[in-house]
């Protein structure tokens, strides 16, 4: 539990059930990797609204903390699957889809806490490529979508405690 702890003390409080978008496959699974997507971003209530987009309606800093609340999510998720985020190998990749105009050093801003989020909380494990796609369209009022790929033991996959719940968009 060092990693939870960790993100605890950065304050990401992981959630009990955040919101699956169940219009197509949250989690995926193979021998030795997960792939968390698709985990609806809890913004600010005057944010949620069709169109609201970096740039336009939204700052950088708001962008930031959505996309914090996004990474989040997609941590608990995991957390849900493995029980224990320290069996987390390696955090392989994350992608930031933004909802947005703007200019690539603003993207790149907005990504930045959320990237140093992963590397303090778990360490050398934390230490990932990322990749930012933008403009993009999103679901109404979701301005950004995190998805991580991590890579996990291959025997955990085949212990009696994995969760396969959140497997195909099912919650």
């Amino acid at each position: 539990m060092r990693v939870e702890h960790n993100l605890a003390l950065l304050g990401a409080e992981l959630r009990d059930s955040p919101h699956v978008t169940k219009t197509y496959v949250t989690s995926l699974l193979d021998k030795y990797h997960i792939y968390v997507s698709g985990i609806h971003v809890q913004c600010p209530s005057h944010l949620f609204y069709e169109g609201n987009i970096i740039g336009k309606q939204m700052s950088v800093d708001e962008l930031q903390a959505c996309a914090w609340d996004s990474l989040v999510n997609q941590l608990s998720v995991l957390k849900k699957m493995v029980e224990d985020l320290d069996y987390v190998d390696r955090i392989m990749k994350v992608v930031y889809y933004i909802n947005g105009v703007g200019s690539k050093e603003q993207w790149k801003e907005a990504t930045r806490d959320t990237s140093s989020l992963l590397k303090e909380a778990f360490g050398k494990s934390g230490e990932h490529e990322s990749c930012v796609i933008a403009p993009v369209p999103l679901p109404p009022a979701q301005p950004v979508q995190v998805d991580i790929l991590v890579s996990v033991p291959a025997a955990m996959i085949e212990v009696p405690f994995f969760k396969q719940e959140y497997m195909e968009g099912s919650a």
